[in-house]
């Protein structure tokens, strides 16, 4: 984790480059504008080597040998590693373009630097790119360690969505609502439709529609008609440098162009313009001037704006509960397009063009870098909450540990005692249990004892219960012979009596 100072969002384009960089202040974006052979923002992603391949210079800087360009492309076609001279090519690329990043925030500490990369969406393989682009960086200079954190890669639609949403929001976008973002570039237009989450998370809730109608191609028909003009053979006579200098005149043309034939000033190509000076080829005898008026415009600019317009029409139809169409771009910038756009849907949705939309990879870059610097040091602070947390609760922990390790102590100590006490009292329980022993063989004998006179006395009791028996039937008889001998008793001093009385009375 990194106490993250700046973030730097570098935008590598097919034709040309760009970067941004922010103080971590997401109101604060600083778009380099200084190139010296650069148009604004933007500087040629080309490359010029030596004839060893060892020294190279960057952009058009007037060199007339074969160019390299369009290295770029292949990112976006990334099934197997790219060829050496690809790889070369990026990362040669990447360092003298990081030469210019440095001296521009040479203050910065690059270990505190959130470099943030922007590749293609049609990019399959995105964890992939990282791995390799991150080596890239690293080959280049931008990275001091092969497996720093200080990288990210993020995607140009993401990048432009985000910066959207961002804007969108400060006009009320919601929770739950989608917007059409309408990525108007150089080369190509692409379409993506967005849904907000909650947090600001985006989802892609359709696949991204992408037609090959930028801006690049009125100024190819713009080349085509100058060559109905003047001639083929006077236009084969132009350099690659003069008619990148032809383009970039047309370039303001289309951009201020807006339809109404009132606004237009008919442009004559003749004595006293610029433009035909980069005709002339020391050829006093090649002379010519034609007239841009406004259908030629119209005719170059009108069937690419019509295409666009159609393209929009049919993703809306698609997208119910729109809240907004997003239009950005570098083609975005024309007054004819953001005036057909407006025409056509400013009844069904709110059509938005976002100030300095047309660095909005740009911008969208460095905001989704600020966003992963913003979560790492909340990271960084919660961690630190959560070790805190922790550390209190291990010292309590520790207290505690010490209490019960002291009372441990104190219990093993009784236990020790109490085992003691308890192998003396086994002790005497093994010499109680042999008396025991003893005692219940002695208690066994005398039950057989017991058993053996037991039976013996009931015998003997059943005799004496015999006897007694006889003795009572003796006194019972005794008994009756008393009373028989009682009443022959008294019988006999009855009859003595009278036998007495009878004497007397016969004596007489």
């Amino acid at each position: 984790m990194n106490d993250y100072r700046t973030v730097i969002g570098i935008n590598l384009g097919t034709t040309h480059s760009s970067f941004a960089y922010s103080f971590m202040s997401p109101s604060n974006i600083c778009i380099y504008k200084e190139w010296r052979d650069g148009i604004g923002y933007k500087f040629p992603t080309v490359l010029y080597y030596d004839d060893e391949y060892k020294n190279v210079t960057i952009g058009r800087n007037g060199h007339d040998r074969n160019p390299v360009e369009l290295f770029k492309l292949l990112l976006g076609k990334m099934e197997n590693e790219p060829p050496l001279q690809y790889g070369k090519a990026i990362i040669d690329y990447l360092h003298e373009f990081g030469k210019i990043v440095k001296r521009t925030i040479q203050h910065v500490d690059f270990d505190q630097a959130l470099i943030v990369l922007t590749v293609p969406d049609n990019n399959t393989m995105l964890t992939r790119s990282f791995f390799t682009m991150r080596e890239y960086a690293f080959k280049a200079g931008l990275l001091k360690d092969p497996l720093s954190q200080n990288f990210r890669l993020t995607t140009e639609s993401k990048a432009i969505a985000l910066y959207c949403m961002k804007y969108l929001r400060e006009h009320n976008l919601s929770v739950g609502e989608k917007f059409i973002v309408v990525d108007c570039g150089d080369n190509t237009v692409y379409l993506s439709t967005m849904l907000l989450w909650n947090n600001e998370k985006l989802c892609l809730i359709s696949e991204r529609i992408e037609i090959d109608c930028g801006g690049d191609l009125a100024d190819q028909e713009f080349l085509k008609f100058i060559e109905r003009k003047i001639g083929s053979s006077r236009m084969n006579l132009i350099s690659e440098n003069k008619l990148q200098e032809i383009k970039n005149i047309f370039g303001s043309i289309k951009l201020s162009f807006t339809g109404i034939q009132s606004e237009f000033v008919t442009i004559n190509f003749d004595s006293g313009f610029a433009l035909r000076q980069l005709f002339y080829r020391n050829d006093n005898n090649n002379r010519w001037h034609f007239k841009l008026e406004f259908e030629d415009v119209k005719a170059i600019i009108d069937p690419i704006v019509e295409r666009i317009v159609q393209l929009v029409d049919s993703q809306l139809r698609l997208c119910d509960n729109c809240f907004a169409i997003s239009l950005v771009g570098d083609f975005g910038r024309s007054k004819y397009l953001q005036l057909r756009i407006e025409e056509k849907f400013s009844t069904r949705v709110l059509v938005s063009r976002p100030p300095d939309s047309c660095t909005a990879i740009l911008r969208g870059a460095v905001l989704q870098g600020l966003n992963y610097a913003n979560s790492d040091q909340a990271y960084i602070i919660k961690l630190e909450e959560e070790n805190k947390k922790a550390q209190e609760f291990n010292n309590l922990l520790h207290e505690k540990y010490d209490g019960l390790q002291e009372k441990y102590d104190d219990l093993h100590e009784k236990y020790d005692g109490l085992q003691e006490k308890y192998d003396d009292l086994h002790e005497k329980y093994d010499d109680l249990q042999e008396k025991y022993d003893d005692l219940q063989e002695k208690y066994d004998n005398l039950q057989e004892i017991e058993i053996k006179y037991v039976n013996q006395i009931r015998i003997n009791q059943q005799y004496k219960n015999d006897i007694i028996l006889q003795d009572q039937s003796e006194k019972q008889t005794q008994n009756n012979y008393r009373l028989l001998y009682d009443d022959l008793q008294k019988n006999y001093d009855d009859l003595t009596k009278k036998y007495n009385e009878e004497i007397n009375h016969w004596s007489k």
